[in-house]
C-alpha cells in the first residue's frame, strides 16, 4: 500500500487465514439525534448485556461486597458500623429507643449494608472487581454493535470469552491486588499526616479512577487488537490521555448512574425508590457505561491504532503490531510504515 493511497478513511485488515484483505469503513460523523437515534437502536443490546453482567458476576459482586466492607470503614469512619449506628440515631432516622430494639438494629443493619452494597455495585461496574473473560465476552459485543456487524448476544459473548481468556484473566488477577492496595493507601493517608496525607490519598483516588478507565479500554481492546498485554495496557493508558475529556464524561456518568442515582432513590423514597434502584441495576446501568467505554474505544482504535496515518502526533507511540521493530516512515504526518509492519486488527 503506497503513502498516497486513499486508506485515510479505511483500513486494511490482514487475515491470518488468507491473503485477501477485508476493507472496514470508519463510521461517518453522526450529528446529535443521529447518536440519539442510533444509541436508542442499541437499547436492547446493552441491556441484554447488563442482564448477563449481574448473572455471570455474581462471584465479583461477592468480591466487591468483601472490599467495601472491609476498605470502605477506613476510608470513610462514617462507614464504621458504631459510627455509622450513632449517625442515624443523632439524624432522626430511627429514635434511640427504638435503635436498642431488635427491629431497630436491623433497620440500621439493613441500611448499612445496602450502602455497602451500592459501593460494591461502583466497583463491579467501573470495571475494577470483574471477571475477565466474562467481560471480555461482553465487550466482544460491543465491539460488533460499534462495527455495524450483526450482533448476537450468546455467540459473540462465547466468541470473546474463548478468545481473550488468557488475557482477560491476567487483567483480573492483575486487578484485584491493585485495587486493594489503593483503597488501602486511600483509607490510610486521608486519617494520617494532616493535608499531606489528604494530598496523598486525593492522588490514590485519582489513581484508581485512572486504572478503572485503562482496565475498561484494555478489555475493549483486546477484543479487537491482537496484542501483548503489555502492550494493551500501554496504549490503553496513551488512549485515555488523547481522549482525557470524554473519558473523564464517562467516569462522572459512572459515579451518578451507580452510586448517586441509588443513594437517592433508596433514601429518599425507600420502598419504590429501592425497587428502582434495583431495576435500573439489573437492566441499565451496568450495560450502558460499558457500552459506553466500548464505543469510545472502538472510536480510539478507528482514529488512532487500526489506520496508516493516526489524526495526532501525540499517539505516534501506540503499539499497532506485535512487531517491536516495525519501522514507521519519519513525515510531518508522522504515518505508520504500512509496508512492513502487518495490521492485527481482529475480526
Amino acid at each position: 500500500m503506497s503513502q498516497n493511497d486513499e486508506s485515510n478513511k479505511t483500513i486494511d485488515i490482514e487475515v491470518e487465514d488468507n491473503q485477501d484483505t477485508q476493507e472496514v469503513q470508519e463510521p461517518k460523523k453522526l450529528t446529535f439525534i443521529e447518536k440519539s437515534v442510533d444509541l436508542f437502536s442499541h437499547a436492547f443490546d446493552f441491556m441484554s448485556v447488563n442482564v448477563l453482567f449481574v448473572v455471570f458476576n455474581i462471584p465479583a459482586m461477592l468480591v466487591s461486597f468483601f472490599y467495601s466492607l472491609l476498605f470502605m470503614p477506613m476510608i470513610l469512619s462514617l462507614m464504621e458500623k458504631s459510627n455509622f449506628t450513632d449517625y442515624i440515631i443523632k439524624s432522626g432516622l430511627i429514635d434511640g429507643a427504638t435503635a436498642a430494639t431488635a427491629n431497630g438494629i436491623a433497620q440500621i443493619n439493613q441500611l448499612y449494608y445496602v450502602i455497602i452494597l451500592v459501593f460494591a455495585m461502583f466497583f463491579m461496574g467501573s470495571g475494577l472487581i470483574c471477571i475477565g473473560p466474562f467481560q471480555a465476552g461482553f465487550y466482544q459485543i460491543f465491539r460488533n454493535t460499534y462495527r455495524k456487524e450483526k450482533v448476537s448476544i450468546f455467540a459473540d459473548f462465547k466468541q470473546g470469552m474463548k478468545g481473550n481468556a488468557k488475557q482477560s484473566l491476567v487483567a483480573m488477577l492483575i486487578s484485584l491486588p491493585i485495587v486493594a492496595l489503593l483503597l488501602y493507601g486511600i483509607g490510610y493517608y486521608l486519617h494520617h499526616f494532616d493535608k499531606v496525607g489528604v494530598g496523598i490519598a486525593t492522588f490514590l483516588f485519582i489513581l484508581l479512577m485512572i486504572f478503572s478507565v485503562i482496565q475498561n479500554l484494555v478489555y475493549s481492546m483486546m477484543v479487537s487488537i491482537d496484542l501483548p498485554l503489555s502492550k494493551l495496557y500501554r496504549n490503553a493508558f496513551i488512549l485515555m490521555l488523547v481522549e482525557l475529556f470524554p473519558v473523564i464524561g464517562i467516569i462522572l456518568l459512572e459515579v451518578v448512574l451507580l452510586v448517586l442515582v441509588p443513594f437517592i432513590l433508596f433514601f429518599s423514597v425507600p420502598s419504590i425508590g429501592g425497587a428502582i434502584a434495583i431495576l435500573l441495576y439489573l437492566t441499565f446501568s451496568f450495560g450502558f457505561c460499558q457500552f459506553l467505554y466500548g464505543n469510545l474505544c472502538g472510536n480510539m482504535i478507528t482514529k488512532y491504532v487500526a489506520k496508516d496515518k493516526p489524526v495526532a502526533p501525540s499517539v505516534d507511540d501506540l503499539d499497532v503490531s506485535e512487531d517491536d521493530s516495525e519501522e514507521r516512515e519519519d513525515s510531518e504526518e508522522a504515518s505508520f510504515d504500512s509496508d512492513d509492519a502487518t495490521d492485527n486488527t481482529k475480526e
